[in-house]
C-alpha cells in the first residue's frame, strides 16, 4: 500500500489521497482518519468567477516580429483583429444564436465578412485561433481575424469589418448553403441595461 499526501496549500485546498494494491480498506480509513484528516477542518471556497471589467473605449495593440522567410507572399505578412464583447456564458440560449450568426458572418463562399475581406483580397486567410466566437472565458467574445495582409493596407482594417457589418443589418439576410437566416434587430425600446442588443433569427428555407 501506497499513501501520500498532495503539498497543497491548505487555506485553498483539501488534503488528497491515494491508495493501491492489495490492502485493508477499513485500516486505511482508520488511518487516514487518525494521521491526517482529523487535523483538518471543511472548508467553503468562494469559487464564483466575476465578469471582466467593461472597457469604456476601444483598445488597440501593435505587435511586430520578424518576417517570415518562407511566407507565400513576402509583401503581405501582417495578420490584423477586431474583437467585440459578447454575451455571459451563462446564457446558454443568446450564444447558441451568436455562435450561430458569427459562423453565418464567417464560413462559405456566400459568408459576408469572406467575401469582404478573403475573397476581395484584402488579406489571404483567416487568422487561425483569432477569428470566429470564443467561449472559453466569462465572457464570450467574437474576433474577426485576417492574415496575410499588407502593412499598408492594416488602417483600413476596423472600416471594412464595421461596413459589411453594417451592410448585413441593412440586408437583414445571410446566407449559407441552402439555409437563410433573418436576423430580427429590436427597436431602441427594447435595448438591454447594458448596451446589449438581443439578436433574433428567423430561419428561411431556398
Amino acid at each position: 500500500m501506497f499513501i501520500s499526501q498532495s503539498n497543497l496549500n491548505t487555506s485553498s485546498f483539501s488534503p488528497s489521497f491515494y491508495t493501491y494494491g492489495d490492502a485493508n480498506l477499513e485500516w486505511c480509513l482508520e488511518r487516514l482518519d487518525s494521521n491526517y484528516l482529523q487535523n483538518y477542518d471543511a472548508i467553503t471556497l468562494d469559487n464564483s468567477v466575476p465578469l471582466e471589467a467593461s472597457w469604456d473605449k476601444p483598445r488597440s495593440v501593435k505587435l511586430t516580429c520578424e518576417p517570415d522567410p518562407m511566407a507565400p507572399d513576402p509583401d503581405r505578412q501582417c495578420t490584423v483583429s477586431l474583437s467585440y464583447r459578447l454575451e455571459d456564458i451563462r446564457n446558454v440560449y443568446p450564444n447558441f444564436v451568436l455562435n450561430l450568426l458569427t459562423k453565418l458572418l464567417l464560413d462559405g463562399d456566400n459568408a459576408p465578412l469572406y467575401q469582404g475581406l478573403i475573397e476581395s483580397g484584402y488579406g489571404l486567410d483567416w487568422a487561425g485561433p483569432v477569428c470566429g466566437m470564443d467561449q472559453g472565458a466569462r465572457t464570450t467574445s467574437f474576433h474577426v481575424g485576417v492574415q496575410g495582409v499588407r502593412v499598408e493596407d492594416l488602417d483600413q482594417f476596423t472600416d471594412r469589418v464595421r461596413d459589411i457589418l453594417a451592410g448585413v443589418v441593412r440586408s437583414q439576410v445571410l446566407v449559407s448553403g441552402s439555409v437563410g437566416v433573418t436576423p430580427s434587430f429590436p427597436s431602441k425600446r427594447e435595448k438591454k441595461r447594458n448596451g446589449v442588443y438581443t439578436v433574433r433569427i428567423r430561419p428561411q428555407i431556398e
